[in-house]
């Protein structure tokens, strides 16, 4: 079973939380090592080609616009309108040859958002998800994955996430209070699979996704339709 650990932000809006977040202006700026990974998999072949990737609670466009700079066509969607304006601030500001297209949205994802974004591009897709459903309750994951997975059986593509697991719930934290949800891969796996996707590769651990002192246990998931 996921375990839950609320920061005391149960309470607080989300949205006035992270809008609050990325305004404070201490936000990491380079792309992580996720979207390092996910960069790799898709030069190498590993994950087949897409027409573009959808990047799911994209923040402030750290890694987005790092995918569009390597010329991927990129869609962004975010709850906060603050992290969506970084976004745009930020694409602007990228010198580009021969710019990609690149689409910032603020939404909530569970709502529809992520239909409505992917239907700015053609072709199969990768959703990309870097620390999102860990911040969502399981309910809401719930919902989004069905949306994805449906998303996905209809236009072809994958699925590449990287969450908190159970194995975080205690160490250091360096971003501030907010709701986090450790959740177990295994369970994840099977509600991936009640979603219409199917885990393909799978890693877990510490050392891949290191910010100063908070070293975070996580999963890294890449999953397709069945």
């Amino acid at each position: 079973m996921d375990a839950q650990h609320n920061s005391g932000q149960d309470s607080l809006d989300q949205s006035s939380y992270w809008n609050g977040y990325y305004r404070s202006g201490g936000v990491p700026e380079l792309p992580s090592q996720f979207a390092l990974f996910v960069a790799g998999e898709l030069a190498s072949g590993a994950v087949e080609p897409v027409a573009a990737i959808l990047d799911i609670g994209c923040g402030n466009g750290r890694d987005s616009v790092f995918f569009a700079q390597l010329g991927h066509a990129i869609g962004g969607l975010d709850r906060s309108e603050q992290a969506i304006a970084a976004c745009t601030a930020r694409l602007d500001a990228m010198p580009r040859s021969a710019p990609a297209k690149a689409l910032f949205q603020s939404g909530c994802a569970e709502s529809g958002a992520i239909e409505a974004l992917a239907d700015a591009f053609e072709g199969p897709l990768l959703v990309y998800s870097r620390f999102f459903f860990h911040a969502v309750d399981q309910a809401a994951e719930a919902e989004i994955l069905g949306r994805v997975g449906r998303l996905l059986t209809q236009r072809g593509g994958a699925l590449a996430a990287e969450f908190r697991t159970i194995h975080d719930s205690d160490g250091t934290r360096e971003t501030g209070a907010h709701y986090r949800r450790y959740v177990d891969p295994a369970a994840y796996g099977a509600r991936l699979a009640d979603s219409g996707l199917q885990v393909t590769w799978q890693v877990q651990g510490r050392g891949m996704a290191k910010y100063r002192s908070d070293d975070a246990h996580v999963a890294r998931i890449v999953a397709r339709p069945w």
